[in-house]
C-alpha cells in the first residue's frame, strides 16, 4: 500500500511517533511518504497556549503534498493542545483528496493515555480532529494517544509498540460495511462523551462539597458524601472499562482498601504506583 504520514511536532515528541509508525509500515512492505507541517511562525509553549484560546488554526508553510488522493491511507499526527494543534487544523482544511480515505490519527500528550482519553482534554482533541476530517469526507478508522513524558506509555514502551502495530493494521484494513463503520463511530463518540460528562460531574460535586463545608451549609456530611463518591467512582470505572476494554482490577481493589480501611493516602499512592495498575 502507498501511505502518507503527515504531522506537526513542536518539541519532537510527535515526530518520533511518526518515525516509529513509518518504520512499522515499511517493515510490513508498504511504501511511505512523510510530510512535516510547519507553521509560518513557530511560537513557544505559552505563545501557542494564548493563541489557541482565540484562534482555531494558523498560517502554515505550503506543504509539499497538497493532494493526497494518490494514497491508499493517511496517518495524521498532532500534539494534544486540548484540541487539534493549530498548524494541523489549517493543513487539514487546505489539503485535497481526503474523501473516502482511511485515516488514522496519532497524538502525543503529557499524562498517561488512559487518563487523557476519558477526561476533558483528549475528548476535545478527538472532537476537533473528527469534525474537520468528517467535513472533508475522510473515514477515521483508528486513533492512538501516547505519552511524551511517561516512559511506560511512550512509543518505545511495550504499550506504545503494541498500539502502533495495531494502529498500522487498522489503517490498512478495508472498511467492509459503511453502515457498521458509522454505527461504530457514533457509539464510541457517545460513550466517550458520557464518560467525560460523568468525570466532570464527579469533580464538580467534590468542589461543591468542599465549598459547602467551608461556608457551613453542608447538605451531606463528609461520611455520606464519601459513600456516594465511592459509588460514583466505581460507576465511572465500569463505564471506562466497557469502552477501554480493560479490567482495572487493581484500581478497584486499592481504592476500596483506601476508603474502607482508612489508610494514609501516601501509603495508598505508593501501592497504586508499584502495582502499575493502568496496564
Amino acid at each position: 500500500m502507498k501511505i502518507l504520514i503527515t504531522y506537526y511536532s513542536r518539541t519532537g515528541g510527535t515526530e518520533k511517533v511518526a518515525e516509529a509508525i513509518k518504520k512499522e509500515l515499511e517493515g510490513q512492505g508498504d511504501s511511505v511518504d512523510v510530510e512535516k507541517v510547519k507553521p509560518v511562525k513557530e511560537h513557544s509553549f505559552w505563545g501557542w497556549w494564548h493563541i489557541r484560546m482565540i484562534r482555531g488554526e494558523c498560517d502554515i508553510q505550503p506543504p509539499k503534498i497538497q493532494d493526497v488522493s494518490k494514497y491508499d491511507a493517511i496517518c495524521i499526527g498532532s500534539p494534544n493542545w486540548t484540541r487539534l494543534s493549530l498548524p494541523m487544523a489549517r493543513y487539514l482544511r487546505e489539503v485535497k483528496g481526503l474523501k473516502y480515505k482511511n485515516i488514522g490519527f496519532f497524538a502525543t500528550t503529557v499524562l498517561p493515555p488512559i487518563l487523557e482519553w476519558f477526561f476533558f482534554s483528549a475528548y476535545l482533541l478527538d472532537l476537533t480532529f473528527s469534525r474537520i476530517v468528517e467535513k472533508k469526507g475522510g473515514r477515521i478508522v483508528e486513533s492512538i494517544l501516547l505519552s511524551s513524558v511517561f516512559k511506560r506509555w511512550d512509543f518505545t514502551s511495550k504499550y506504545g509498540r503494541n498500539a502502533i502495530r495495531k494502529f498500522c493494521d487498522k489503517v490498512k484494513s478495508p472498511i467492509r460495511s459503511l453502515k457498521d463503520y458509522f454505527l461504530s463511530q457514533n457509539e464510541i463518540e457517545s460513550a466517550r462523551l458520557l464518560i467525560v460528562v460523568f468525570s466532570i460531574f464527579l469533580f464538580l460535586s467534590l468542589i461543591s462539597q468542599i465549598i459547602s463545608s467551608i461556608v457551613g451549609i453542608q447538605i451531606l456530611t463528609w461520611g455520606q458524601y464519601l459513600s456516594l463518591f465511592v459509588i460514583g467512582i466505581f460507576t465511572y470505572l465500569s463505564l471506562l472499562m466497557i469502552l477501554a476494554g480493560r479490567t482495572l482490577v487493581f484500581f478497584g481493589k486499592y481504592l476500596t482498601f483506601f476508603f474502607f480501611k482508612k489508610k494514609k493516602p501516601k501509603f495508598w499512592i505508593i501501592i497504586f504506583l508499584k502495582k502499575k495498575i493502568f496496564f
